[in-house]
């Protein structure tokens, strides 16, 4: 009884042994079918295996099989063509030796364009000069043609004749239009976005209403000392410059109309032309320094200085004005100063 019951637990624990044999694995090698060279990554699998298996660094897999005598390993990768192979188990099968060819992926041919010009605005007789965004839509300033001769001392100045401005909508449509009866020079923009347009004699700042734009007049010297120099504004304070196109230095500053004070922003300036602009006094005659201390005395302005504009270097080929935008960005003050290669950063606060 007891050597039954001992045999009965040895088919238990080993019955699967008699009945299917050993292990049903295979083994093979994948290589390339031009190179001879292996190829890693390939997933194996097998139609009755429960699990696959992935190629190493050499080609070589090793796959347990199912229990039929006979499966198909399916072989799969990304550079090459699908492979299907049949395998027959036995038990002294060698290592199969199998090849896979390259396979290439065709593309569809496209056709890749640059961005494409959009057409804001065109007019069939007239040439677009200028253009500024401004809150009642789109200003666009169109002419008939530019002014060729100047006297000696406006070599170079721009100026247009037969100018029109036109008023356009979000959808670009034409709102207004008005003729300006005076030779344009610049169109420029105030401190809260408006545009500014400068004549040969006058300034002109317009208004739109339904369907007309209206003219408010302002004298050159309204324009340049009262409204470009303040470029943008922040709660409580207008920001400005006093940027010259003579001297090779200035300052960025902040403005309390209520409180009527000035806050200095940042100083700018190209260290080299300055010192350039300084250094002539040394090269004036006697009577030229005695002419320049005395002004200096009289203005409060120091005597290089005064030496600088005596000379006329501000006049001369390598003389240098910086550009240093200033921008605002949420609540602080960005000065880009491209002379130095720097950004200024700076906040309004009161005191």
């Amino acid at each position: 009884m007891y050597r039954i019951a001992l045999l009965i637990t040895f088919l238990f624990t080993h019955g699967s042994t008699f009945l299917y044999g050993q292990e049903r694995t295979v083994e093979g090698v994948l290589r390339d079918a031009m190179t001879q060279a292996p190829i890693a990554g390939a997933h194996v699998r097998a139609v009755h295996a429960r699990h696959g298996a992935v190629s190493d660094a050499q080609g070589g897999f090793r796959l347990a099989l199912g229990q039929g005598p006979m499966d198909t390993l399916h072989i799969t990768h990304v550079s090459y063509a699908p492979l299907a192979h049949m395998v027959r188990w036995t038990a002294t099968m060698n290592v199969l030796q199998l090849t896979m060819t390259p396979m290439a992926h065709a593309i569809p041919e496209v056709e890749v364009y640059g961005e494409q010009v959009e057409v804001v605005f065109a007019h069939p007789t007239l040439n677009v000069g200028d253009l500024v965004v401004g809150p009642d839509g789109l200003w666009v300033l169109v002419y008939d043609r530019p002014q060729l001769w100047h006297r000696e001392d406006q070599a170079g100045l721009r100026e247009l004749k037969g100018a029109r401005l036109y008023l356009l909508d979000t959808l670009f449509q034409e709102r207004a239009s008005a003729t300006l009866h005076e030779r344009y020079r610049a169109l420029h923009v105030d401190h809260r976005g408006r545009p500014v347009l400068e004549g040969a004699t006058s300034a002109w700042v317009p208004h739109a209403s339904s369907d007309a734009i209206h003219w408010e007049t302002l004298p050159l010297t309204t324009l340049h000392k009262a409204i470009l120099p303040w470029t943008d504004s922040v709660p409580g304070w207008l920001l400005g410059n006093d940027r010259r196109p003579d001297f090779p230095a200035f300052d960025h500053f902040a403005y309390d109309p209520s409180g009527d004070r000035t806050r200095l922003v940042c100083s700018v300036e190209d260290a080299h032309t300055l010192e350039l602009f300084r250094a002539q006094y040394k090269y004036m005659d006697g009577r030229s320094k005695v002419v320049a201390m005395d002004l200096a005395r009289e203005l409060g302005v120091d005597r290089e200085i005064i030496a600088g504009y005596m000379t006329g270097f501000h006049k001369d080929r390598y003389f240098h004005v910086p550009y240093a935008p200033l921008f605002v960005v949420k609540d602080t003050l960005c000065v880009f100063d491209h002379e130095r290669g720097v950004i200024i950063r700076s906040a309004v606060a009161d005191g």
